[in-house]
């Protein structure tokens, strides 16, 4: 639907934003070079004169082949905002500009011919550089569908529902979930899961928030579908009693290999 809508849009704005854009580009080259520069609007001035005038064509050749590249301008940019193929759109706009070639070419005139190899000229010169950029498009997401090329999975927006809880993990005596009130500190609802447990390291609490952020300290903020994790003390393993007993057991044995090594070398 959203695509739909967009190539409705192009079609509607493209030939009124291309003329602004060409107000512009006359404007800023008028200015930098000393010059007042005709209006803004100066393109539809002109292009409503053009209108009024009476229409002379050379041959039916040039109508033709005027209106091809109307047609497949319009087609290039349809498909471009369709999420079609990249590489077809910029090839359906090179055939465009051929078109536009063809019909200055089709007239005597020196002018048409000038303006010809003009148009030429900037195509050989700029059709390598949309080449390159299809293939960077490619390199970058893996497909030259445009579709595939504005919907990657970094882009995507993700909005959580609200969670009006709070939980407490870690190294308490109660973990789980409590019910977020307003103004309530950190060791409350650590409280209220019991407390901190023997092994509990205070000073290490931190706060984990819906956002992907954390806080640490005890006076960190509490907001509704945070996570208080309280860290716990490594435990330190004691020596058991058989572990006693193998290790008294293995010293006789040595110190007994020894009084009898030191009996033998008398």
């Amino acid at each position: 639907m959203m695509q739909a809508v967009g190539v409705i849009l192009y079609l509607l704005l493209a030939p009124l934003a291309g003329a602004l854009l060409d107000g512009v580009d006359r404007k800023i080259s008028a200015r930098m070079q000393g010059r007042q520069g005709p209006p803004l609007l100066q393109p539809f001035y002109d292009l409503a004169k053009l209108f009024s005038k009476q229409m002379l064509a050379v041959n039916s050749v040039q109508i033709f082949l005027l209106l091809s590249y109307l047609i497949f301008l319009a087609v290039s940019g349809s498909l471009l905002f369709a999420g079609a193929d990249i590489l077809m759109c910029l090839f359906i706009l090179s055939t465009a500009d051929m078109f536009l070639v063809m019909a200055a070419s089709s007239d005597s005139s020196p002018f048409s011919t000038l303006g010809a190899g003009r148009e030429m000229i900037q195509i050989m010169a700029y059709e390598p550089m949309t080449l390159l950029l299809a293939v960077g498009f490619y390199l970058a997401t893996g497909s030259f569908q445009v579709a595939d090329i504005i919907r990657q999975p970094g882009d995507i927006i993700t909005v959580p529902e609200y969670n009006g809880t709070v939980q407490i993990l870690g190294s308490v005596l109660y973990p789980n979930a409590i019910a977020y009130e307003k103004g309530k500190k950190l060791d409350q609802y650590v409280k209220a899961a019991g407390g901190y447990s023997p092994l509990a390291r205070r000073n290490k609490v931190f706060v984990l928030y819906m956002n992907g952020t954390a806080a640490t300290g005890r006076n960190a903020k509490i907001v509704p579908g945070c996570k208080i994790v309280v860290p716990m003390k490594s435990r330190q393993a004691g020596v058991s009693i058989s572990e006693i007993l193998g290790i008294t057991s293995t010293t006789a044995s040595m110190a007994s290999i020894v009084a009898s090594m030191a009996n033998m070398f008398r």
